[in-house]
């Protein structure tokens, strides 16, 4: 079903009322999100505070994007909530399962 089209009471030709489309940005791959959260969890096994961690990463990379979601493990890293070697694992998972869309 398409839009509906509107009409103008003076002209009565239809005009579009509709906004355009957002812009693609990277995002999680859908396809892949069991594999992905199957690999993030085995990462974070060992860190405290991991299944809230697990669930911002998750949320992030779903929904605000990639970008948001490696600034997100980068402060963590900095902040020392998990190892450098594991924020580094996290940073190339998140690029190996992101999309544009």
């Amino acid at each position: 079903m398409g839009r509906r089209r509107r009409f103008t009471r003076q002209k009565g030709a239809p005009t579009n009322t509709g906004g355009g489309s957002r812009p693609r940005e990277l995002k999680l791959n859908i396809g892949g999100l069991s594999s992905f959260e199957y690999r993030l969890k085995n990462i974070l096994e060992d860190v405290e505070a991991g299944g809230t961690i697990f669930g911002n990463i998750c949320s992030k990379a779903n929904n605000l994007g990639i970008a948001e979601a490696k600034k997100y493990v980068e402060v963590l890293a900095d902040d020392g909530d998990i190892e450098r070697e594991k924020s580094g694992e996290i940073l190339e998972l998140l690029n190996t399962f992101s999309t544009l869309r």
